[in-house]
This record gives C-alpha cells, sequence and structure tokens, in this order.
C-alpha cells in the first residue's frame, strides 16, 4: 500500500506553520456524510464511456462532474420488489 501523501503534496488544507487549522474536523465531517450517504443512497454511474477530463483548479474538479444515478436505498428496494 502506498504511503500517505504528506501535507506539502497534498496542496488542499497548505501545509507548515500556516496549515489549515480545521483539517482534522474537515476530515472526521467527510467521514460522516460518506458513511450517511452510502447507507442511505444507491448509486451506479451513468457514464456514455466518453473520455473525462480534469478540470484546472486548486481542488482538480471533473470537467462536466461525475455522472452518477443516486436512489435512496427505500424507492431502490420498492423497484426491486416489482422486478421480481
Amino acid at each position: 500500500m502506498a504511503p500517505d501523501p504528506t501535507a506539502y503534496e497534498s496542496p488542499i488544507f497548505n501545509a507548515g506553520p500556516r496549515s489549515c487549522l480545521g483539517q482534522q474536523m474537515v476530515k472526521l465531517e467527510l467521514v460522516v456524510v460518506l458513511k450517511e450517504l452510502l447507507d442511505t443512497c444507491s448509486f451506479e454511474m451513468d457514464w456514455d464511456g466518453s473520455e473525462r477530463f480534469m478540470g484546472r483548479a486548486i481542488t482538480a474538479p471533473m470537467d462536466g462532474g461525475l455522472p452518477v444515478k443516486e436512489r435512496t436505498r427505500k424507492a431502490f428496494a420498492k423497484v426491486e420488489e416489482k422486478k421480481g
């Protein structure tokens, strides 16, 4: 497994004496939100196979976003019941 990048290799929170004071809290909030999304929603790719490009910004967003379909798990379960 590759080692975690250093603060100097990941510019999102900066590094050194002027690094972001809320970095650990933001990472914790991200984990909580991601856990809730994965518990309550189902995701599937809605990608047509065309080439995707990274945008030019400090956080490297994907141009046009990432095409994904999301359904709440309750609605997803009802659809599956109707199919079967």
